[in-house]
């Protein structure tokens, strides 16, 4: 009878009398004699999803139980779900055990633990799980991969993931249906942890590359040009053609390169011209070449993301905006570039510096200097710069891949950048570091006012960004941008806020424009 028994079954009719049974206070399982150990776990599931469809836990509780009576494993999906919905942590993580303890060669129960202890920030007692099992796994190599990256020790994990990810896209290719789905899942996990060590080493710019060297990012999206171009300038040994940026013959200097298209510097030389001179749908397609025949030239891909963010923001036209060039007392000391900038790079300088020229002639005084960055030009390139990141080696990486940085006495902006006043990224590098500089010779009584104007900035966090809040250098720069896309009606534009701060702040950027001295603030 026991075959008619299982073969007639409905687990829907046995669950149905399993819950009247607890409704009614027995908690009868009696109905399940006799069945196939399969046909009762399915009955008791049914059960199971039905009390928790109408909120019935303690009598789930009890069903599950009855199911651990019968194997250790029973119900293990649905026994975690109803402890992860019900956020009953410690229950989850010892269904999880149980199950390891059980089957202690079934690496899947093991990596489940693991990777919900990380979650819980608890790598170290992970880590020793993972250690501990009887056996090597490629599922467990990969959650230990991850563990040791959570631990801070992603140099471990390196190189098991530079040999893992090659062999899981072996195998990727002669695997079908499940299995390959399975694979692809813990290759593109095993990807995340290889940028995720990167990007740890090396900066955010490492992500994008790793991604760009698998064909896995937006090629319309200026940013992950740029991107690339800073990842790959951090490290690069390219020796530039000039330290310094040379001057154009705005009638002559595009066409005379023109001669040497095939050549990749002249190619790369001949975008940053065209850019220049106000052409960035030229440079773009000059820059796409040069970067189509070397994807490891590093200038080619800044310059290509700077050409396709002035394209999309028309932001050579918008230079139109900006006020007629006049003499600023302090300008050109400050800036020893400037007899080598076009007359459009000059209308963006001359803007950004106008509304400071109250702090030009403190920092002429004490002999600071903004330096313009050539294309093919990394910071660690130039021996005053170089000494940034001596120090700290990692720092010195990401001096190398910034777009601008700024000190009391010294700051760079890049010139593929200069034009550019209308992009939601990487717009106005220029006015954010010379705001730095600025800042650090203001009057003491306003630097006080700019400190205490930052701590309310803190006590009211929504009222401006997270990186503006970041001390009150930070607040000042990027506040001072804000103030120019306000001023010349730019995209990005900060929002008011009801604290009034941005307000403030606004306030006394128009001060700083009113004053010739400091006399006048």
């Amino acid at each position: 009878m026991g075959f008619f028994n299982d073969f007639f079954h409905s687990p829907a009719r046995g669950a149905r009398r399993i819950v009247e049974s607890l409704a009614m206070g027995s908690g009868d399982f009696s109905g399940l004699e006799g069945l196939s150990l399969q046909k009762q776990l399915d009955t008791l599931d049914r059960a199971v999803r039905d009390l928790v469809w109408d909120e019935r836990f303690d009598a789930a509780e009890q069903v599950f139980t009855f199911a651990a009576s019968l194997t250790p494993l029973a119900l293990l999906e649905r026994r975690l779900d109803f402890y992860r919905v019900q956020e009953r942590i410690d229950d989850e993580v010892a269904t999880l055990r149980t199950a390891v303890k059980a089957h202690p060669r079934n690496p899947e129960p093991r990596a489940r633990l693991a990777r919900l202890l990380g979650d819980l920030d608890r790598a170290t007692e992970a880590l020793a799980l993972l250690q501990a099992a009887p056996a090597e796994d490629a599922l467990l190599d990969l959650e230990r991969c991850a563990v040791l990256i959570d631990l801070g020790r992603g140099d471990e994990a390196l190189p098991e993931l530079e040999e893992m990810v090659p062999q899981l896209e072996g195998a990727l290719r002669g695997a079908f249906d499940d299995n390959y789905r399975i694979l692809r899942e813990r290759l593109m996990r095993a990807n995340a942890l290889l940028d995720d060590v990167h990007v740890t080493r090396e900066g955010g710019q490492a992500r994008v590359l790793s991604a760009a060297s698998r064909g896995q990012i937006d090629r319309h999206a200026a940013i992950n040009y740029t991107l690339i171009g800073q990842g790959l300038m951090a490290r690069s040994g390219a020796q530039p053609v000039s330290l310094r940026v040379q001057p154009l013959d705005e009638d002559g200097t595009a066409l005379a390169l023109d001669n040497a298209r095939g050549d990749l510097i002249a190619r790369t030389r001949h975008g940053l011209s065209e850019l220049r001179l106000g052409h960035p749908s030229r440079a773009k397609l000059l820059f796409s070449r040069a970067h189509e025949a070397d994807a490891s030239y590093f200038p080619a891909a800044l310059g290509l993301g700077a050409a396709m963010r002035m394209e999309e923001t028309h932001a050579i036209r918008r230079i139109d905006d900006l006020p007629a060039l006049h003499s600023i007392t302090g300008l050109e000391r400050l800036l020893p570039d400037w007899a080598a900038l076009t007359e459009l790079e000059r209308r963006v300088v001359h803007a950004s510096a106008l509304p400071l020229r109250c702090a030009l002639p403190a920092l002429s005084k004490a002999r600071a200097q903004l330096i313009v960055l050539p294309l093919d030009v990394r910071p660690s390139d130039r021996r005053e710069l170089s000494e940034v990141g001596e120090s700290d080696e990692p720092h010195a990486v990401a001096t190398d891949a910034l777009a601008g940085f700024a000190m009391p006495h010294l700051a760079v902006v890049r010139l593929e950048d200069l034009l550019d006043t209308t992009s939601p990224n990487m717009s106005w590098v220029f006015a954010h570091e010379l705001a730095h500089m600025a800042m650090w010779r203001l009057p003491e009584r306003t630097q006080q006012s700019i400190e205490r104007l930052h701590q309310r900035a803190l006590d009211n966090p929504w009222a401006v960004g997270g990186y503006q809040q970041k001390n009150p250098q930070e607040f000042f720069a990027v506040g001072y941008e804000g103030w120019l896309r306000t001023k010349y009606r730019r995209h990005g534009a900060p929002v008011r806020d009801e604290a009034g701060i941005v307000d403030e702040l606004f306030a006394l950027f128009d001060r700083i424009d009113a004053a010739d001295s400091f006399s006048g603030l």
